[in-house]
């Protein structure tokens, strides 16, 4: 099918591992979990017969060097030189990158100015999406359950006892950098603080804790269809900090299918949403649904990939192409052993 699209080539470009930080300090965990999607996203392109593939790679990860793809190493300075000009010899581009500081808008709007196509959201979308207010504002607009979300503003006003606990985290971000959970009121001022001495610069918004399952669930969405992938718990650090250290599938099938149902909604409330796209979700303890809310979106490509690879015997990225290009798609047959994932794309099957 590919080859009736006429995709002969792709570029995939992974901001961490390929280039993007390669003047500045790479932190560990990032760079892990970039790899991990860069390796697995490639591995799966370069078994799609007639497909080639091609990718950037920060030079000090060259021992790292991905399978799979032809590979141009980036060493400081070189990238901006080099970026269009990767993109623009391959038929499509899958641009994968954090949200933070409009990082991933301003890339693919950088990509759409020179009439490359993208495999991904539209720059608009992803601009919307990355802003957690707005995004909660549209959901609501929409009909679409979320977590009510406002503005922590100055003065800031502590929490009343009855609404705590309370979530603070960024307006515009990504994982879960910056996002806190306040049990009492003394302690908003104090996370603040320690925000801004770990580099936040964006406005910070409150909601309030919702208990429940954390889930995500990824869909491929394309102009013809939308098909979603299985739903996965996230497991989440219990310290406050809500980090993310990976997740499991399948689910319950009533809990499968309520997150399935919730995400196509919310996927459906934003226009230019296109590919891979992850919904972050709570499911609450109502068996019919009624307490499940959406948390946030992301536009992107996630780390659930690694784990959605090993859910089916299909190629997850052909799919993705395919029904971004507009092609529709059988659901996938899927396996039925159970999947554990962490963030650094370690798998383990049972």
């Amino acid at each position: 099918m590919i080859a009736a699209m006429n995709v002969k080539n792709v570029f995939v470009y992974e901001h961490i591992a390929g280039g993007g930080m390669a003047d500045e300090t790479m932190p560990m965990s990032l760079r892990v979990e970039g790899m991990a999607m860069l390796s697995a996203v490639i591995a799966d392109l370069a078994d799609i017969p007639g497909l080639s593939v091609t990718t950037t790679l920060d030079e000090r990860l060259v021992d790292q060097r991905p399978a799979g793809a032809q590979v141009t190493l980036v060493r400081p300075g070189e990238l901006n030189s080099m970026l269009e000009q990767q993109a623009g010899r391959c038929d499509v581009t899958i641009v994968i990158a954090p949200e933070l500081e409009g990082l991933l808008a301003g890339l693919v709007q950088r990509l759409e100015t020179v009439g490359i196509t993208t495999a991904g959201s539209t720059s608009a979308a992803v601009a919307l999406t990355t802003d957690k207010l707005e995004t909660a504002r549209r959901l609501t607009a929409a009909g679409v359950p979320t977590i009510p979300t406002e503005r922590l503003a100055e003065p800031i006003t502590p929490p009343a006892d009855a609404d705590l606990p309370v979530v603070l985290k960024p307006r515009r971000g990504a994982g879960s950098a910056h996002t806190y959970l306040i049990t009492e009121a003394a302690a908003l001022r104090p996370c603040l603080n320690q925000a801004r001495e770990e580099g936040l610069t964006d406005e910070v918004i409150r909601q309030p804790f919702c208990p429940g399952l954390a889930t995500s669930i990824a869909l491929l969405v394309g102009p013809n269809q939308t098909l979603s992938l299985r739903p996965t718990t996230q497991r989440l650090s219990n310290d406050g900090r809500f980090r993310y250290h990976g997740g499991d599938m399948p689910l319950a099938p009533e809990m499968d299918q309520r997150a399935i149902a919730l995400g196509r909604r919310a996927v459906a409330a934003i226009d230019g949403l296109r590919g891979y796209v992850g919904i972050d979700m709570i499911l609450g303890d109502a068996a019919d649904g009624s307490e499940d809310v959406v948390v946030e979106i992301n536009p992107r490509m996630t780390t659930s990939y690694v784990g959605h690879r090993s859910m089916t015997p299909e190629n997850v990225a052909e799919m993705w192409l395919e029904i971004a290009a507009g092609v529709e798609v059988e659901p996938p047959e899927m396996y039925n052993h159970s999947v554990r994932f962490t963030c650094d794309g370690r798998v383990r099957l049972s």
